[in-house]
């Protein structure tokens, strides 16, 4: 479900360096050969899915089997709406785990640990799509990353999808593969399907009712391709299925509510009033309008009979292809798709023109659903070309609230503007890249907005709740769910809800008492209810602007749970005497309390362990020499990122 959350970099796509700087400066040129690169003896990835909440813990093993210091920067993919949790080093048998604190304090952290000679590494984000890490390693020596992230996944029309992105490691051959996958839901799992990317490689799946499992072992075998698993879930009741975690000691506990009605119970589709509001201006020329193009004769296609349609042209100018809505009969949308594929990109971009427009004609009853889709490279430079004054304008015009979503096109595209005029509109922005099948990311985000079943969704909980993301949502499209989270009175034995909506049919109300059952364990509530208040909290910056009680908000939940957000870092630290911040006693149990007095010193409150490597022998394996050089090392780990993550 598109829900009206999205995250957003407040400070625009950027490459930022972890350096772990230690005594001496490594030689620039290795005697081994710029072209040399280390082993990598395993990758090991562990995937947990709780009800969609998806927990990824990564481990790679280098090694250096030459006599010489070696550079080895490995890259992997991180979904654009996930938060990085855990980063750690593990050398001579101990694992140096990252601390998060905030941005600020990290830097200073770190700018006091290089003075005075220590081993420090900081990692900041901004929201990202490839992380990478540099390693310079000793001669025979052996080095563990681990890297954890946390995210959601989206249920749409096709399902759900996880990507495990391993497209980076080229043609290089890996010793050993090992990739785990659990899955455990309160419906049932279907049709599950993992995607092999070599011939020879055997994917084994194994779904019983509500849980999954996904294995993957390999020996001296590339990884070219993401690892890509789909599957389908049944339906449940109309009210939805509600879990329950309890807090400590006389603390409110945390509800996860999933609301997941179908077409067949509402009376079927709602009809939609669509404008897609096209920039055709020069800065869209080649790729980006080729893009549009190649995706628009599928989407056309798979309007409704009962839908009604426009496509607006804009540059300096502004041009309706149909003169106004039109329904969506065999004809008209022949002869739209004949009109867009004779599109030539020229002129300015009056960005303010085009939607203006396209909002006056939208003058749609409630038992219909209102959208426009903006497609644009998102430089406006005709007519009134200040992005905040834009924003106000179409604010005050959308009187009716139609809902605006965004697809920005190219690197240059100011996506922080889209972001926040889609939000402000009831919308989502979402990135389209020229270097990929951007024609499949415009197909495939129309597909989860092109069969509305509900409109104007309030929700309401029963007296005692709290701190409920979210508590309205635009629009609910088929094949998908609205979650929603919250915190519940400690002493509570039940949690009721009731949601107005409008369907095809008319007004529809839903209500239930949920009891409170917390026989069967959900650990995940918790922080999927962290992730989701940084989420809402992050959509009113990205609208507000970084106002200081917004800011404090995402920084003191993201520290004390362990989130790399845009105001938090991760820190770590090796110092020379070997102290590390590590839970004594059981090595595979992490603490990921952020400092908030539970006695951690990770980010977190969960028991989720940190990434473990099965050829190391948990952290290392016995025998495993020298890292981080003792001379000298950088270890740079750069995170190229998007500007915006998105919330699902």
């Amino acid at each position: 479900m598109m829900q009206n959350h999205r995250f957003v970099s407040a400070m625009g796509a950027c490459a930022l360096m972890v350096l772990v700087s230690i005594l001496a400066m490594v030689p620039s040129a290795l005697s081994q050969g710029e072209d040399a690169k280390a082993e990598i003896r395993s990758f090991d990835a562990d995937v947990t899915i709780d009800n969609s909440y998806a927990v990824t813990n990564i481990a790679v093993v280098l090694a250096n089997p030459g006599d010489e210091p070696m550079d080895e920067t490995v890259e992997f993919q991180i979904p654009e709406d996930a938060f990085i949790t855990n980063f750690s080093i593990t050398k001579d048998g101990k694992t140096y785990y990252a601390q998060v604190m905030g941005a600020e304090d990290a830097e200073q952290k770190y700018e006091a640990a290089k003075e005075n000679g220590q081993n420090a590494g900081l990692m900041a984000s901004r929201g990202q799509s490839t992380f990478a890490y540099g390693i310079s390693i000793s001669p025979k020596a052996t080095l563990t990353v681990g890297i954890r992230y946390e995210d959601f996944l989206e249920r749409t029309p096709e399902g759900i999808t996880y990507v495990l992105g391993l497209g980076n490691f080229g043609d290089r051959v890996i010793d050993n593969v090992d990739i785990e996958m659990n899955l455990f839901y309160g419906r049932t799992i279907k049709n599950i399907t993992a995607y092999s990317y070599t011939n020879s490689t055997v994917i084994t799946t194994k779904a019983q009712n509500t849980a999954a499992q996904v294995s993957f072992e390999a020996v001296s075998v590339p990884l070219k391709e993401d690892f890509i698993v789909n599957w389908a879930l049944g339906g449940i009741p109309a009210n939805g299925r509600m879990y329950f975690q309890r807090g400590g000691p006389g603390e409110d506990g945390y509800f996860f509510h999933v609301f997941s009605p179908e077409a067949k119970e509402l009376g079927g589709y709602m009809p939609k009033d669509i404008v897609f509001v096209l920039d055709k201006s020069g800065s869209m020329e080649g790729t980006k309008i080729d893009q549009v193009k190649d995706a628009f004769s599928g989407i056309v296609d798979d309007l409704l009979p009962a839908d009604r349609f426009e496509i607006i042209k804009f540059c300096d100018d502004t041009e309706r292809i149909n003169g106004g809505l039109v329904n969506a009969s065999i004809d008209a949308k022949k002869s739209a798709k004949t009109t867009i594929g004779a599109i030539t990109a020229y002129g300015s971009t009056d960005i303010e023109g085009g939607l203006i427009e396209a909002i006056d004609m939208l003058v749609t009853p409630k038992e219909r659903v209102p959208i426009i889709i903006l497609l644009t490279d998102g430089q406006p430079t005709a007519g009134q070309t200040d992005p905040d004054v834009i924003r106000q304008d179409i604010i005050a015009h959308n009187k009716l609230g139609i809902s605006i979503y965004a697809l920005g096109f190219g690197d240059d595209v100011d996506f922080e503007f889209l972001t926040a005029l889609a939000l402000e509109n009831g919308g989502t922005a979402t990135r389209i890249y020229e270097d990929s099948d951007g024609s499949q990311q415009i197909t495939g985000f129309y597909g989860t907005v092109s069969l509305p079943v509900l409109r104007d969704i309030d929700f309401l909980y029963s007296k005692g709740t709290s701190e409920i993301f979210p508590v309205h949502v635009d629009a609910m499209f088929e094949g998908s769910d609205i979650v929603i989270c919250g915190r519940f009175p400690a002493n509570a034995t039940k949690v009721s809800f009731q949601a107005t909506s409008m369907t095809s049919g008319g007004a529809r109300m839903f209500s239930e008492a949920f009891v409170v059952n917390t026989t069967v364990a959900h650990p995940f509530i918790e922080r999927y209810w962290a992730y989701a208040k940084i989420g809402h909290y992050m959509d009113l910056i990205a609208v507000e602007g970084e106002k200081e009680d917004l800011v404090s908000v995402v920084e003191n939940v993201s520290m004390e749970y362990g989130f790399v957000t845009e105001y938090t870092s991760l820190y770590v630290e090796l110092p020379e005497n070997e102290k590390v911040n590590q839970v004594q006693g059981d090595p595979n149990t992490y603490d990921i309390d952020g400092g908030s007095g539970n006695g951690g010193s990770g980010g977190g409150t969960g028991t989720y362990p940190p990434a473990k490597s099965k050829s190391a022998g948990g952290a290392a394996a016995p025998g495993y020499d020298a890292v981080l050089m003792v001379g000298a090392v950088l270890v740079a780990v750069a995170i190229l990122y998007s500007t915006s993550r998105k919330r699902k």
